[in-house]
């Protein structure tokens, strides 16, 4: 995880900022990734406990995770947990050290750890008695482990261990052994590599066309659906440059795209891209750019969308566009004839001069309209309202038009009075049409609606906020081929309306619908022009106007390009001057069978000699372009450079079998099926027979088993139900769920695919990939049983565990605060922890946790005392650890116990010692200690004026040098040292002696010369596990005795 820590932290910020969740979608956009990569961080975040999912309906909605991840609190504490006391015998073992060793609780605890696998280790025994003599430190170990893991490979295991001295609760000392198991990375780093294999997946199963170039425009990698796209399989793209695929002349698209990658920036663009078998295909090309570990350019990602459909689209559009045009120049004759009639009506028609008044104004206004060739739509609208509301005596009105759906109406133009009186915004102002508002009648049902009384009128809601007063109204649609382009509105004419205003206001309207209707034709008349030239010249593909003799009228630069002339010299020659000699022949027949209307248009692949002499390939396709009664006028050739894909034919070959060896060698089964309830298999991949124990002709066409079969009973009606929900949104799928193989195993795994076309027209298949996951539920099951097991460890510990943030904030509190200190749960949260030490001991801590937070702290615990809630102050301890960084942590870790008992033993301890001193000071005689390897450890005032002997030439020194030291000079051989020394060491090595409990007398030789009569009695010392020897000794030369002593071994002798 290390080399996408950005990444994940960028995700869990998101999630952090938006509380209530968001979608891989949702993510993508906000993060600026894409999708895919999206998907897989989220994965390994879930995985390791810092992000959870739900799913929402169809959705999956990932949050940042409420639960405290217990085991990365514990993280520093390790994986094993051991204590060790001063006799070298285990007092507490975790789960994990059993579940490595494979020992069981009884055989541990209580036993020598030299007597224990793992903890036996020379290195481990070293590391134990450097750290009772109160030195802690840190190695890294390989130990033998008996098994075999995932984690740490065949027979070895890895760890961190630490090893700390430490006091227990009854005040002896110990050591604290954590052994951290550092094999688990490898573990995360296989199943990242899982994870990148299954998105593969994904992008074979993408919708767009995937298509991967190399900085020299080569092709490393394309998707199955961009191969199908062009007609191409898979292995026959790779190696292909992109131009190839394209027809000539593309230049300025490859262009424009590498200009963008040299700004670092995603380009798109429209183009033409060349199928297997000829056709031309219009798409969309979104291109980005690819980049190495170093960051620096290694190629481009372009994800490929066909919209060849709506080019076809735009064409029908055009042709529609012609039609209206005839059509309008058709309604304007018939306007202009009646105008005519109309204005010899009103010669005729004097009794009606009123009606025929408002006609001539009515007409005036429409030939107006039919005039203004250069104003735009919104001045013909505001022309032809002004006109409306004149003629028929109204006050106000208004231009309203529907929505897309229907469902609403929008002010598209209003009067001058509107304007002046209205407090509505026209430019935002919508009206629900599904409530009962003026317009509502003539929307709904195409027909002019009259209201004379619209203060009476029965179900009124009442009008907009800021609306004009309405009394009467007048609504007339305008209809498009039985479709409401638009409502015109009128109101608050002084008398009632009538059907004549309906007239005068229905003609009005129309003609200003047949004038934006005859603006649009012309504008589409003048850009499909505009846009004929355009294609013509700019065509990536060779284009001419030959004529019926074979010359050259015009050229494109393309064709240029491919025959190297310019196009004054071709225009000069004819059609078959460029044509290789021994295609001429094939050529000319064809150009006859096309004169003679045999065939309506030919194509052939053919040579062309260049200007240079090189030959070059095309694919050319030659139609002849009749006049309206059917003569001919001239041919239109079109050709295609297939140079360099005659040169590709060879790398396609080698493509194909590299990708037959691809999908045989994939962990898993990749499939085609119907979707039929028992997912009858029309293909299945050689991985078949890993995965389920069948071979693929077993599953194919059901000849052995169905699919459905294998599926465990208890998933078969919800792996049906899911696939037909994606189906149904036309959508790709993924799911797990159990199946059963040829041997009976039960295995989990994981399937992605999607919709495909089947045999028939309207035949639904399937096409995807199925893999082995059960290792990978079986590790996430044990996951989630460490986490519970570590948070009821963490919840039920006696010490307290904070985590403090970089701000030096307390953000977790363990429930152990609450009942040590009295602090209610959640009181501590926010606040600093330095609140609530004593003011003596502030500044201290405060300086031990700078070292924390600078990483320089040694790990030595800091002492100090902390406020009750009560107001009492605790003595406690605590070892802080820098986790700042450390998903589910992101900050310091400190570990808190109290040692107010501990406090009072060591005061007891220091009162014994102190009385133990003067007991030892004071005493008349001589007291000899010697420890489990002989050294002296106690030698007292008393016994260095019986021997003449400092305290500090004695101490640290085996007991048997001073005693050779007291020996006459006679006596003092290297035979006799021997014997001394042999003998302390046969006491020390069986705890036994026949001198113990005894007095026994001895002579020594002072450094003067002087001999004195010691008598001297030997014990054995046993202590919390340790073996001494002491010795009390007395000089008796000036009292009276039966005989005289031998030699002996001198005083502390055996």
């Amino acid at each position: 995880m290390e080399g996408y820590d950005k990444e994940l932290a960028s995700i869990k910020e998101t999630l952090k900022a938006h509380p209530r969740g968001l979608t891989v979608t949702d993510i993508s956009k906000l993060i600026k990734l894409n999708r895919n990569s999206v998907s897989k961080y989220l994965e390994i975040l879930v995985v390791s406990g810092q992000v959870e999912m739900k799913m929402q309906g169809p959705s999956k909605v990932y949050f940042l995770s409420r639960r405290m991840p217990v085991s990365a609190l514990l993280s520093f504490s390790s994986d094993i947990v051991v204590l060790v006391d001063e006799e070298m015998r285990v007092t507490f073992a975790n789960d994990r050290l059993y579940e490595v060793t494979g020992a069981s609780r009884d055989r541990v605890v209580g036993r020598k750890i030299a007597d224990l696998p793992l903890l036996s280790e020379p290195e481990v025994v070293a590391a134990v008695r450097e750290a009772h003599e109160g030195r802690e430190s840190v190695r890294e170990l390989t130990i033998p482990s008996g098994k075999d893991t995932a984690a740490s490979g065949a027979g070895k295991a890895c760890y961190r261990a630490r090893f700390s001295p430490a006091v227990f609760e009854d005040g002896q000392a110990g050591v604290t052994l954590i052994f951290e198991d550092v094999g688990k990375q490898k573990l995360a780093e296989d199943r990242l590599k899982a994870s990148e294999k299954k998105y593969r997946q994904l992008v074979e199963t993408a919708n767009e066309g995937i298509w991967v170039i190399d900085m020299n425009n080569r092709t490393t990698f394309v998707n199955s659906r961009l191969a199908d796209m062009l007609g191409y399989r898979v292995e026959e793209m790779i190696g292909t440059r992109v131009d190839e695929h394209m027809p000539p002349k593309s230049e300025a698209v490859m262009g424009k795209h590498q200009a963008g990658m040299d700004r670092g920036a995603s380009t798109s663009v429209e183009t033409t891209l060349i199928s297997k078998n000829g056709r031309r295909i219009s798409v969309l090309m979104h291109m980005s750019m690819l980049t190495d570990d170093q960051g620096r350019p290694s190629g481009a990602l372009s994800m490929v969308t066909d919209i060849t459909d709506r080019k076809r689209m735009e064409e029908e559009l055009k042709a529609a566009r012609d039609s209206l045009a005839s059509r309008v120049l058709e309604q304007t004759r018939e306007l202009t004839e009646m105008n005519a009639a109309l204005k010899q009506e009103i010669a005729e028609r004097r009794l009606v001069e009123e009606a025929l008044r408002l006609d001539e104004a009515r007409l005036e206004a429409l030939l107006a309209l039919n005039e203004m060739e250069s104003a735009p739509v919104e001045r013909l609208a505001e022309y032809a309202l002004e006109r409306a509301v004149e003629q028929t005596g109204s006050r106000v009105g208004y231009i309203l038009t529907p929505d897309e759906h229907g469902r609403k109406a929008r002010i598209f133009i209003v009067s001058r009075e509107v304007r002046r009186l209205s407090r509505l915004d026209p430019s935002t102002a919508e009206f629900d049409l599904n409530e009962a508002i003026l317009c509502t009648e003539p929307f709904r049902t195409g027909r002019p609606a009259i209201e004379n009384d619209y203060l009476n009128r029965p179900g009124k809601r009442g009008l907009p906020d800021g609306h004009i007063p309405v009394r009467r109204t007048l609504g007339v649609p305008v209809l498009d081929g039985g479709r409401v382009a638009a409502v015109a509105l009128l109101g608050n004419k002084e008398s009632d309306y009538t059907p004549a205003d309906v007239r005068q206001v229905s003609l009005i309207m129309n003609g200003l619908w047949k004038a934006v209707l005859q603006r649009r034709a012309a504008n589409a008349l003048a850009e499909s022009e505009a846009r004929f030239r355009y294609t013509f010249d700019q065509s990536p593909i060779g284009a001419a106007i030959v004529s019926l003799d074979s010359r050259f009228q015009r050229v494109n630069p393309e064709l240029c390009r491919i025959t190297g002339y310019g196009s004054e010299e071709l225009l000069a020659m004819r059609f078959t001057d460029i044509t290789h000699p021994d295609d001429r022949q094939a050529s000319m027949e064809n150009v006859r069978a096309l004169q003679a209307g045999e065939v309506e248009q030919f194509e052939m692949e053919k040579r062309y000699l260049r200007k240079d002499g090189r030959v070059v390939y095309g694919r050319t396709v030659v139609r002849m372009v009749k006049d309206a009664a059917g003569r001919p006028l001239y041919f239109l050739p079109l050709i295609r450079d297939i140079t360099d894909w005659k040169r590709a034919e060879d790398a396609l070959k080698r493509t194909q079998r590299f990708q037959e060896t691809l999908i045989s060698n994939l962990p898993g089964m990749v499939y085609r099926c119907r979707n039929d309830r028992d997912w009858t298999m029309e293909y299945v991949s050689d991985g078949c027979l890993a995965l389920t124990g069948y071979r693929p002709d077993d599953l194919v066409h059901n000849r052995g088993i169905a699919y459905n079969d294998l599926i465990h009973p208890d998933d078969r009606e919800k792996v049906w139900e899911r696939i037909q929900d994606a189906l149904a949104k036309e959508g790709p799928f993924q799911l797990s769920y159990r199946i059963r193989t040829a041997k009976g195993e039960e295995k989990w795994v994981w399937e992605q695919g999607r919709r495909a076309p089947g045999e028939k027209p309207g035949d639904i298949a399937l096409e995807g990939f199925i893999t082995d996951i059960t290792d990978r539920k079986r590790a996430e099951e044990a996951l989630r049983e460490s986490e519970v097991r570590f948070r009821s460890l963490i919840y039920n510990s006696s010490d307290i565990i904070r985590i403090i943030d970089r701000e030096g904030r307390i953000v977790f509190d363990s429930p152990s605060s609450e009942k040590l200190l009295g602090y209610p749960a959640g009181y501590t949260i926010g606040k600093s922890p330095l609140e609530f030490i004593h003011p003596d001991d502030r500044a201290r801590v405060e300086a031990d946790l700078g070292q924390v937070y600078s990483m320089t702290n040694p790990g030595i615990p800091t002492e100090f005392r902390v406020r009750k809630a009560n107001g009492d102050y605790l003595d406690v301890e605590s070892i802080g650890m820098n986790m700042i960084g450390v998903p589910g942590v992101d900050g310091i870790v400190i570990n808190t116990r109290p040692i107010t008992e501990r406090k009072a033993a060591e005061a007891a301890l220091c009162e014994s010692e102190a009385k133990f001193r003067s007991f030892i000071e004071q005493s008349f005689d001589g007291i000899v200690l010697s420890d489990h390897n002989g050294n002296v450890i106690e030698f007292n005032r008393r016994m260095e004026e019986i021997t003449g002997l400092k305290r500090e030439d004695v101490m640290g020194k085996p007991v048997w040098e001073f005693q050779s030291r007291l020996q006459a000079d006679a006596q003092q051989t290297p035979e006799r040292k021997r014997m001394i020394e042999d003998r302390v060491r046969q006491a020390f090595t069986t705890h036994d002696s026949p001198l113990y409990n005894r007095y026994i007398e001895s002579r020594i030789t002072l450094a003067d010369g002087r001999q004195r009569i010691i008598q001297s009695m030997l014990f054995p010392v046993k202590l919390d596990g340790s073996f001494m020897i002491g010795s009390v000794h007395r000089d008796i030369t000036d009292l009276p005795r039966s005989s005289e002593p031998g030699p002996g071994t001198g005083p502390g002798g055996v």
